[in-house]
């Protein structure tokens, strides 16, 4: 089986994690209060705290899990990097060295709101982008070290009134990844 992108033929891969197969791999939850809205990320701020930001005038001023989508704007610098085979078999996948774009457009995007393993506040954050000369880029932001842009990121929000999504170490993957937990009383 072959597969054709941008006009190259490239060989269909079967990837396997390095850990025992999790059948449950999607955790499912309803979300009756979840609240969704429209909001412009403040300048200058990198994307952890101008998300957090947002988040935290939506609910009670509480920062709750929320799913984000990038609509439009700009970043002023965009730090991010790509997927590739990790050679020593521990996972999978990981991450590129991170590549720098001063002045990029957000095309299209998305996010996630939540905790780390520590329980520190974690943007998780995947986009497309282009910068001043055409180049479209794309791939995982660095959300501390990418910066919003002087007129702003336009995101929408839905934010959980219930649910709350933490980094949880998964061992088919061996990565933490967001998912779903039991509320653990008022987050910070």
């Amino acid at each position: 089986m072959t597969l054709s992108m941008s006009g190259h033929r490239r060989e269909a891969r079967l990837w396997r994690q390095p850990g025992p197969v999790h059948y449950d791999r999607f955790a499912i939850r309803s979300e009756p209060g979840a609240i969704s809205s429209r909001a412009m990320l403040a300048p200058g701020r990198n994307l952890v705290e101008a998300i957090a930001d947002v988040v935290s005038r939506s609910v009670d001023g509480a920062h709750k899990s929320a799913a984000i989508v990038l609509v439009g704007g700009e970043l002023e610098h965009c730090v991010f990097c790509l997927a590739d085979r990790d050679r020593s078999g521990r996972t999978v996948a990981t991450y590129t060295p991170m590549k720098s774009w001063p002045g990029v457009q957000i095309v299209d995007g998305s996010a996630t709101f939540g905790r780390s393993v520590t329980g520190e506040l974690l943007v998780h954050c995947h986009a497309w982008f282009s910068d001043l000369q055409g180049n479209v880029g794309g791939g995982h932001l660095d959300p501390h070290k990418s910066i919003v842009g002087r007129n702003g990121l336009t995101v929408r929000v839905t934010q959980f009134a219930e649910i709350e999504l933490q980094q949880t170490p998964d061992a088919e993957t061996n990565h933490a990844v967001f998912m779903p937990i039991e509320p653990m009383g008022p987050a910070q």
